[in-house]
């Protein structure tokens, strides 16, 4: 696992317009890219998922065209991000509704993980997710180690009362998911990986102490919020967070070809710069800044990171371009 990383950004564009929240995976030569069409749980918003040829990818805004819608789901959703396990896609997302939809009060959500072994032409197993919480949440990788496959999930049992993150696993390749298991009380956006040779999650935010666990805040106001880390040699039994060295929100986790972590979040810089950060010795430091096609930030968010066949990452994310929400990526080279 190498202790630095050396990368730039070579070619920065856009993908998606009217759209945000999005996820990336590659298979093949295919490149698969999930998107939402709102904000948090907004009425009437979609999930979707577009698919396009590693080859169209480049700083030409014209190669929209090229992409081809193979997934949506309309409702309230909040858009994740999509996995890749074999030939298998995972879309995880979450669905809303209010029971008081005039005033938006009393939300409720559900998550699903549909799948699909057909690139996309069909998914199986869009039945809700079985999440002891009147708020769920998902937007983090499917992770599979050894025969398991693992889904970050987090939200409250009960309306108000505390968040809290956890996983939830599945021994049948996604077919059915249950074991839920704790990581912490009140996180959001949390996401997990295996380094090789234990779990490390990447939670958002730190609280206090209360009865033995760790509380983690949800929407502090304060603008410099940290990203911290919690570790576990089982993905059952994890260890009370601490700083991870950085700080930022939404955070996504990638491990490389070398055995290299990188964490891609939204820094607390203005406009919501986007950066990847590096995992050694216990603790995260940021390597890289993303790049937006016009050169300045507006309400940037989500980066989420992949690595072709050729060593370069491939980054997407989303910001405000023209006073409008576009999905852009970055292709980034890897110097070390």
């Amino acid at each position: 696992m190498n202790k630095t990383l050396e990368c730039k950004v070579i070619s920065s564009g856009v993908i998606l317009e009217n759209y945000l929240i999005a996820g990336n995976c590659i298979v093949g030569d295919k490149i698969f890219i999930s998107a939402n069409s709102g904000g948090d749980l907004s009425p009437g918003q979609s999930t979707s998922v577009f698919v396009t040829s590693t080859k169209n990818i480049s700083g030409d805004v014209s190669k929209l065209k090229e992409f081809e819608s193979v997934f949506s789901r309309g409702g309230t959703e909040s858009g994740s991000t999509i996995t890749a396990s074999g030939d298998r896609i995972f879309i995880p997302y979450s669905d809303g509704f209010y029971l008081n939809s005039e005033k938006n009060l009393e939300r409720r959500s559900l998550v699903f993980c549909p799948v699909s072994d057909d690139s996309g032409k069909t998914w199986d197993c869009q039945r809700a997710l079985e999440v002891a919480s009147v708020e769920a949440f998902a937007f983090g990788r499917v992770v599979k180690y050894e025969n398991e496959l693992i889904l970050p999930v987090w939200g409250s049992v009960m309306p108000g009362d505390k968040w809290e993150s956890g996983t939830l696993s599945s021994l049948d390749n996604g077919n059915s998911w249950g074991n839920y298991r704790r990581i912490a009380f009140h996180c959001n956006e949390t996401a997990v990986i295996h380094t090789g040779t234990e779990w490390i999650a990447l939670i958002r935010g730190l609280g206090i102490s209360y009865d033995g666990f760790v509380e983690v805040s949800v929407r502090s106001e304060h603008e410099k919020r940290g990203l911290f880390i919690s570790k576990s040699e089982d993905c059952t039994n994890w260890t009370e967070p601490g700083f991870s060295g950085i700080y930022g929100t939404s955070p996504s986790l990638c491990r490389l070809s070398n055995g290299s972590i990188l964490a891609g979040c939204r820094s607390v810089e203005k406009g919501g710069l986007c950066r990847i950060a590096l995992y050694s010795e216990g603790n995260f430091q940021f390597v890289c800044d993303l790049k937006t096609p016009s050169g300045y930030w507006k309400y940037g968010g989500y980066p989420v990171i992949s690595q072709m066949d050729d060593g370069n990452l491939f980054v997407t994310f989303h910001c405000m371009l023209d006073d409008v929400w576009v999905v852009g990526f970055n292709i980034i080279q890897v110097l070390n």
